[in-house]
């Protein structure tokens, strides 16, 4: 894939996708095989999980009290997302029972805060999904390491590439697929695509930032960046439609790939081509043997 006055997407840019489209796989299965039998989210689980003792001695763990509370300030660092985002996902977890919360302290600053804890059913629920994830991590044995790669990684990619945007990794995510796409880009790859429009199934598909992006938060972020005249769209068919990012995208987009590629190399620098090699072969051998067939071969795990 070859990048307008850059030449060849950097080896160390197909390392971090090549993660991210590992992870996109994986959620898939964990979703279909360990949680639905819950009625729960990735989402959900994602921050039950960092409640629980199976977290605790992580380096990246959150700290608890000795009652095991964790304050909501520190699952927003560590979960690496907003303050509505986890409230919300607390939220629906307290009233399944699984989560307990409380003041974060009886006086001063931190009692307009809040904590929370697991509950017994949210321990043994959690034991249940922690069971059927160790069967799928047993036939994938780089499943645990995609999972802490991504999130480690957003970070630094929020504070690298995005600072002043106004963006968040999901629609820069969005936006950066289509800048991709291109015409120039296009022509350089030797593809068919010469208008750079991408069908919105596509779209939907290609994001790698986004572990579950819906059909719902796709529209509302496509809305958004609408709104801004950064991408345009029109019809396909009667029920259809595709997307282009607009000169305004294109602006806005430059000095974030500019930023994001120079993270890659940054990131991954000192480290053997043999290893980088390894590295993005594991990744995308999870990616094929779990990805449905009609799905290979999307924009970014293309070849």
């Amino acid at each position: 894939m070859a990048i307008h006055g850059m030449g060849p997407v950097p080896s160390a840019v197909l390392n971090l996708t090549s993660t991210y489209l590992a992870r996109r796989a994986l959620w898939r299965i964990i979703v279909s095989r360990a949680l639905a039998k819950h009625a729960l989210t990735f989402e959900q689980a994602d921050l039950l999980f960092e409640l629980s003792d199976l977290r605790q001695f992580a380096p990246s763990a959150s700290a608890r009290d000795p009652k095991g509370y964790v304050h909501l300030k520190q699952l927003e660092a560590a979960l690496v997302n907003s303050q509505p985002y986890v409230s919300r996902r607390v939220k629906e977890l307290e009233k399944r029972g699984f989560l307990v919360g409380a003041k974060g302290a009886k006086t001063g600053l931190l009692s307009k805060s809040r904590k929370v804890r697991l509950t017994d059913a949210g321990q043994q629920t959690l034991k249940l999904i922690a069971d059927d994830y160790s069967l799928i991590a047993e036939g994938i044995l780089a499943a645990t390491m995609i999972f802490e790669v991504a999130r480690s990684l957003r970070k630094p990619i929020q504070e690298r590439t995005l600072v002043g945007t106004g963006l968040t990794i999901e629609k820069a995510d969005l936006l950066v697929i289509l800048y991709l796409e291109n015409p120039v880009f296009a022509r350089q790859r030797g593809t068919e695509q010469t208008e750079g429009f991408v069908p919105l199934a596509n779209l939907s598909e290609s994001l790698v930032h986004s572990i579950s992006p819906s059909k719902f938060l796709v529209s509302r972020w496509l809305s958004e960046v609408l709104k801004k005249k950064q991408v345009e769209t029109r019809a396909l068919d009667s029920k259809r439609k595709e997307a282009r990012i607009t000169s305004d995208g294109i602006r806005l987009v430059e000095p974030i790939w500019r930023n994001y590629v120079q993270l890659a190399q940054e990131l991954l620098d000192g480290i053997p081509d043999a290893e980088r090699d390894a590295h993005r072969e594991v990744n995308q051998s999870v990616s094929l043997a779990l990805r449905p067939v009609w799905l290979k071969g999307l924009i970014l795990g293309a070849t």
